[in-house]
């Protein structure tokens, strides 16, 4: 049994993650900035009992990430998977060139870069105690460089920025056994990719699990596509 947080939980890939892990048999701390309010992870916490553990963590918030990490230290001393999955993409003022507003742009860069690389930052020590240790930074095809068609300003720097962060995390977590990649979940149907998208979240969830679980130290530092596949950066 895994030991899995997964942020951004209540919704579209973060939830179709917890459910995948879930009929895995991982233990699971679903991260969320407001779980009460999460009424699909509530009905699961009845279903699963223990094996689910619903976390406040607001990824933007520093003092919000310590006190993810003081909840789940309720339950376990170590970590196996962890995957940063919260992320904003408001299109209005962020992604076309003539209409960006520097506020806007700095809440996406804060919270789809800087948040992740705080939250990996507050649970090294647990993920250093964990078995096969694995950390997904979850990008995006638009992150990708040299695949870049144009717009989407902030977003795609965002996850171009956090493409580095896994590229550097795996050189520095290498010694402490941590594997480290980015992740490409696909276009998906949900409320960010919108309906005409090409996969499902089952499509891309349960491809993002058998990656995941299949990775070893040879696979850090990896940019990675849910089916399998790798991108060019």
């Amino acid at each position: 049994m895994q030991k899995v947080l997964i942020t951004g939980s209540n919704r579209g890939i973060g939830l179709g993650l917890v459910k995948q892990a879930l009929a895995n048999g991982d233990m699971v701390f679903a991260a969320c900035r407001t779980p009460e309010d999460a009424a699909e992870l509530t009905a699961l916490g009845n279903q699963y009992g223990d094996k689910l553990h619903l976390i406040p963590l607001d990824v933007s918030d520093a003092v919000s990430i310590k006190a993810s990490v003081d909840a789940v230290k309720q339950y376990t001393d170590s970590l196996d998977v962890l995957i940063n999955n919260a992320a904003i993409n408001p299109r209005d003022k962020a992604s076309r060139l003539g209409n960006l507003d520097m506020d806007t742009v700095s809440r996406v860069l804060h919270v789809n870069v800087t948040g992740p690389m705080i939250v990996v930052q507050a649970y090294h020590d647990l993920l250093k105690k964990g078995s096969n240790s694995r950390i997904v930074m979850m990008s995006s095809g638009m992150g990708s460089i040299s695949g870049s068609s144009g717009g989407s300003y902030a977003y795609r720097m965002s996850k171009a920025a956090i493409n580095m962060a896994a590229q550097s995390l795996s050189v520095d977590l290498r010694g402490d056994g941590i594997i480290v990649i980015a992740m490409d979940p696909g276009w998906v149907q949900t409320d960010m990719g919108g309906p005409s998208a090409s996969i499902t979240v089952d499509t891309s969830t349960s491809g993002q699990w058998r990656v995941i679980n299949g990775l070893s130290m040879a696979d850090t530092g990896g940019y990675r596509i849910y089916d399998g596949g790798y991108h060019q950066w």
